[in-house]
């Protein structure tokens, strides 16, 4: 139980609110992971786009077109969500800096 209580005077230097805030925020809340987000969305569309060209090239069969329009399909609604994402993280994250 010892490890669990403030050093002596500890109040007399940390604010309530301050550590009250410091438990209660994220690293979401704090860092926005622009080169995780970067890297994923360029992954995407390039695979968005190699997909598009298999389909533009001619060649494929019925099957074989309808699943790489599927695959084109799945691939803009993560760069969607991605797009979102990283756009609602950042805004957070703006509103968690400015309250501090």
């Amino acid at each position: 139980k010892r490890f669990l209580t403030k050093p002596k005077g500890v109040w007399d230097h940390l604010k309530v609110e301050l550590y009250t805030v410091f438990w209660s925020l994220s690293s979401y809340d704090l860092y926005v992971p622009a080169d995780l987000y970067e890297s994923s969305l360029k992954r995407q569309e390039q695979r968005r786009d190699e997909l598009q060209r298999e389909i533009r090239s001619g060649g494929l069969d019925r099957r074989a077109l309808r699943d790489r329009e599927s695959e084109v399909k799945v691939c803009v609604r993560v760069i969607d969500r991605l797009r979102a994402d990283w756009e609602a993280q950042e805004v957070n994250n703006e509103s968690v800096m400015n309250r501090l």
